[in-house]
């Protein structure tokens, strides 16, 4: 519980503090005194703190959920790197779990859906750190044009494990 208020605080933090200026620019424009202005300031910034980190939430499933997905034993076996993630599927954020074997980039989704791609298959990475904790984002470019987009914790393993891979 304790760990999933701290991960909306993290993701709703920039929208606490913007709405919290924004209040008081519009409070001092509109001639309120500075204890009003911070009556009105202080609930709404708590209120978008946590509304915005709600939303932002890195995974739209429960994480107990996800851990519980499971890969092939022949797939663990060569696992490098294995993670709950989102990727996005025709336009939807989809949640699931992301594995890295010597080969293979495999996604299973909380639906047991699979998808495989072998890793001769990418073109080129780009990583996207998250502000305010340590996942992020990572698109690939496949050889055709194709671009596949994940969303993960410890954005940093996942740069280190597809460069040395690839």
């Amino acid at each position: 519980m304790i760990d999933m208020l701290k991960k909306i605080g993290r993701n709703g933090i920039a929208y606490g503090i913007y709405y919290f200026l924004i209040c008081h620019l519009i409070g001092f424009a509109g001639g309120m005194e500075a204890k009003s202005v911070l009556k009105v300031s202080v609930p709404i910034s708590l209120f978008g703190m946590i509304a915005n980190g709600l939303m932002y939430s890195r995974f739209t499933k429960r994480n107990k959920i996800l851990e519980q997905i499971n890969f092939d034993t022949e797939d663990t076996a060569n696992t490098k790197l294995e993670a709950i993630a989102n990727h996005l599927i025709d336009d939807d954020l989809v949640s699931g779990k992301l594995c890295l074997t010597e080969n293979e980039l495999i996604f299973r989704s909380h639906k047991q859906e699979e998808y495989r791609w072998n890793l001769s298959y990418f073109d080129s990475f780009n990583f996207y750190p998250a502000f305010f904790n340590k996942g992020g984002e990572f698109v690939i470019k496949t050889k055709e044009g194709r671009k596949l987009m994940f969303e993960v914790d410890l954005i940093k393993s996942w740069k280190k494990a597809l460069y040395n891979e690839v």
